[in-house]
C-alpha cells in the first residue's frame, strides 16, 4: 500500500504497483516498511497534492482521500496480521471506529460478493469490540 501512495503522489497510477512484493531486503521487513513509509512521507509533504486528483484501482479522487482511504486499510490490516501473528496488543479503537464509518460508506453490504474485495459481512454480538465488528463488517471472520 505504501508503495501505491508514493506512485500516485508522483503522478502515477497504483494499478501498476503489485499488490504482492517480493526480494525484501535483508533487513526484513520491518526496514523495507520504514523506507517505504519515509518515501510516502517525502512525496505527500506537497500539501497542494492533497487537492489533485489520483488514480486509485478502485476510484480516481482527491489526494486527501486517499491518503484516508489507505488509513482505513492499514487499520483493518492491522487487526488480520494481529490475529495471524497472536500479537494481539490493543489497537486504538478510535482508529477501528474511523474505519467503520468509512468503509460503511464506500463498501456497502448490498455491493459485496464472495468475489470482490470485500465478503459479505459476518454477525458478531452487538457488544464485539470495535475492532472484532470492522473486521467482521469486511467479511472476515473474528
Amino acid at each position: 500500500m505504501l508503495h501505491k501512495l508514493v506512485r500516485v503522489g508522483t503522478g502515477g497510477d497504483a494499478r501498476d504497483v503489485p499488490d504482492v512484493i517480493d526480494g525484501i531486503a535483508d533487513d526484513g521487513w520491518a526496514g523495507a516498511f520504514t523506507r517505504a513509509r519515509s518515501e510516502v512521507e517525502r512525496v505527500w509533504a506537497d500539501d497542494e497534492k492533497l487537492d489533485r486528483m489520483v488514480t486509485l484501482p478502485w476510484a480516481t479522487l482527491p489526494g486527501r482521500d486517499a491518503l484516508e482511504a489507505y488509513t482505513h486499510e492499514f487499520t483493518a490490516h492491522s487487526w488480520d496480521l494481529a490475529h495471524a501473528t497472536r500479537r494481539l496488543a490493543e489497537p486504538d479503537p478510535d482508529l477501528a471506529a474511523r474505519a467503520l464509518e468509512a468503509f460503511s460508506k464506500f463498501a456497502p453490504p448490498e455491493d459485496r460478493s464472495e468475489q470482490g474485495p470485500f465478503s459479505p459481512v459476518v454477525v458478531v454480538p452487538d457488544d464485539a469490540d470495535i475492532y472484532t465488528r470492522l473486521a467482521a463488517y469486511l467479511g472476515r471472520r473474528p
